[in-house]
């Protein structure tokens, strides 16, 4: 009984991962739908860009600070978001490249003491402080990643979704907390499918 209790909660945890992983390739898929159209339609440099992991936060940028462009400013937020999400994606491969090692000798460990101080040493380790200095500093960009990431998200849906502010707060609650990853791809999706509100006001006077 006991082991049927361990396999079905290993299989409903492997479940949930499945799913998870399924629903962030889905935000992949319908940001860089979203993003690639828009930058057609706007005319905006090297279009394929939101294909591309990475800079496709740089192409969502691109976006907002065409728009912005247009009304006589320009934030570069291509630049901060491209920032952002590169120191991210550095730190978090050198700390696996640190913390995968670190758990394969543990559990080659068996005697307490030899674990005590293997421990120790780590604490002493110039790589382990390393990550223990840039955590918090990585934490803070990727706290600003995200909330630039919103503001981009607000003046593209007023420009390609004006009506429809409950695309934008879906897409915050889902970013903040993201039990179903996928919304706010989907809502820019949908929203990509209209023309900019200013296209849109020249052809119905036209």
């Amino acid at each position: 009984m006991t082991e049927l209790i361990v396999a079905l909660i290993f299989l409903i945890m492997l479940f949930l991962w499945i799913a998870f992983i399924v629903t962030i390739f889905l935000q992949y898929i319908f940001s860089s739908i979203a993003i690639f159209r828009m930058m057609e339609k706007q005319n905006i440099d090297y279009p394929f860009l939101a294909w591309i992991p990475i800079m496709n936060c740089y192409a969502l940028g691109s976006v907002h600070d065409d728009i912005k462009r247009k009304k006589g400013k320009d934030p570069y937020f291509r630049f901060i978001l491209l920032a952002c999400v590169l120191a991210q994606t550095i730190f978090a491969a050198y700390a696996m490249t640190i913390i995968i090692p670190i758990f394969t000798r543990l559990t080659q460990i068996s005697s307490s003491n030899d674990m005590y101080l293997y421990i120790s040493q780590l604490t002493s380790s110039t790589q382990v402080q390393i990550v223990g200095w840039a955590g918090p500093v990585i934490q803070i960009a990727s706290m600003a990643c995200t909330v630039i990431y919103l503001i981009c998200l607000n003046v593209i849906f007023k420009k390609y979704a004006p009506e429809k502010q409950s695309y934008f707060v879906c897409s915050v609650i889902f970013t903040i907390f993201p039990i179903v990853p996928f919304i706010p791809g989907l809502f820019l999706l949908k929203a990509s499918k209209n023309n900019p509100a200013e296209d849109q006001l020249i052809y119905t006077q036209r």
